[in-house]
């Protein structure tokens, strides 16, 4: 990292490249500098253990919790600023926030003002607008114009692309994905910068709520023979979105393995020296996102409706007193190679009342179906119930949360939609053992 103040450095020859260097330092800063110096020097080969540290979504706890950790161990990182969640004062950051984590000297990123699904063609028209009212407003608080970006979950198309090459970003990170599939707790792809567009740096490791230390060690150990680790982080921790949040007690482990093994930690835009801005690299993606959108598609859409329901089921309505009623709670999940589904760490699940029955829990089951166009595999809870007296029974609403990951040929990474599901509640009319059933 060059932080020096280059007025405090005597070149002996000032008409020396080197000269030259501190002096354009000295005038526009140390990212132009370093963009200089990586064409008239030649492009440098990244260290061993280089590791890239990012946090997305401007969580609050990135402030109170990781900020501290970074300085104390002399960490530098990028933190990528979105005004989505700003509202909620007391789990994200205001803009002053960022300002301070600026004046601690971390990068500060853009991540669009509404954290849109930028995969879509209509959000990526959108998106120059959407960074010009992130880059006001970190202006009106003393922030620079950035030159970092992060695409919000993880997710791109041609258009978007186009855009943020046209406001003249210089680094942006994805994902894992299309190498891995979201959510899969595996080593992701390692940054090398001969071979990825820099506005197309992938995450070598998105921090999940199931990593553990041994997995963290798996992915930055990786950094090695000028390939480099990029990590993905959201809250630490991230009451607001669970299912990326990274307990605290965790990441200091991950940091304390980090220092302790001598990593280089840096921020995003530390990278220059490793890119050849004159030639641009091969990367398979770039060219596919150069393509026209209506030849990347994967045929017809899947309705969201289709793709995660819940049913609850019994075998008879209608019982003699003590004769057990058979009760299934089927999630159904579409089996579609574009589409994954179930629940999250932290999702709600409640399972209905069963007031007036003796309840035995059956071992659950599994099966697949279909059901219109589409096969499903149907995951069930069992259960048999046992009236405990006459009249009308009720079980109640049965309540489940999960989320479904969409993939596009024509986009990169997930949209993510959170389901919230309700079946109805089912009445069982208990007629006394003597009697016959209607």
């Amino acid at each position: 990292m060059i932080f020096a103040e280059a007025s405090q450095i005597q070149c002996e020859v000032a008409g020396s490249p080197t000269g030259r260097f501190f002096a354009l330092l000295r005038m526009t800063g140390w990212i132009l500098a370093l963009a200089w110096a990586s064409a008239a020097l030649g492009v440098e080969r990244a260290p061993d253990k280089t590791v890239v540290l990012t946090f997305d979504d401007a969580v609050k706890s990135q402030v109170t919790n990781v900020a501290p950790l970074l300085t104390e161990y002399g960490f530098s990182a990028t933190f990528f600023i979105t005004q989505r969640w700003m509202d909620d004062q007391v789990r994200f950051m205001s803009w002053e926030d960022a300002a301070a984590l600026h004046g601690m000297g971390f990068e500060i990123g853009n991540h669009t003002w509404t954290h849109d699904d930028f995969g879509k063609a209509e959000a990526g028209a959108r998106l120059g607008a959407e960074l010009v009212r992130v880059e006001r407003e970190l202006a009106r608080v003393g922030v620079p114009r950035p030159v970092s970006f992060a695409w919000p979950g993880n997710s791109l198309g041609p258009e978007a692309l186009a855009a943020l090459r046209g406001a003249g970003y210089r680094f942006a990170r994805r994902g894992m994905q299309p190498e891995v599939k979201y959510g899969e707790i595996v080593p992701g792809p390692l940054y090398e910068p001969g071979k990825h567009d820099p506005l197309l740096i992938p995450t070598s490791g998105d921090g999940y709520p199931g990593w553990t230390l041994e997995h963290f060690k798996r992915v930055v150990d990786r950094a090695r023979d000028g390939k480099i680790v990029v990590l993905q982080f959201h809250g630490v921790p991230d009451e607001a979105h669970p299912w990326v949040t990274t307990p605290l007690e965790r990441f200091r482990e991950y940091m304390a393995y980090l220092n302790q093994e001598g990593f280089r930690c840096v921020a995003l835009r530390e990278v220059e020296p490793y890119i050849d801005r004159a030639h641009a690299p091969d990367d398979p993606l770039a060219e596919t996102l150069s393509r026209p959108r209506e030849t990347a598609s994967v045929g017809p859409a899947v309705d969201k409706n289709e793709v995660l329901f819940i049913k609850a089921v019994v075998d008879k309505v209608i019982v003699n007193e003590g004769e057990p009623v058979m009760l299934e709670l089927q999630l159904w999940r579409i089996i579609h190679k574009d589409i994954a589904s179930g629940p999250f760490r932290g999702s709600g699940i409640k399972l209905p009342p069963t007031e007036g029955f003796r309840v035995e829990d059956l071992e659950p089951t599994q099966f697949e179906a279909k059901q219109g166009q589409q096969r499903y595999q149907v995951s069930v809870n069992r259960k048999r119930l046992y009236p405990t007296r006459t009249g009308v029974l009720r079980i109640g609403s049965w309540h489940w949360e999960g989320i479904a990951l969409f993939a596009n040929a024509a986009t990169i990474g997930r949209k993510k939609v959170r389901y919230q599901l309700d079946a109805e509640p089912i009445e069982i009319r208990v007629v006394p053992a003597s009697m016959p059933k209607p």
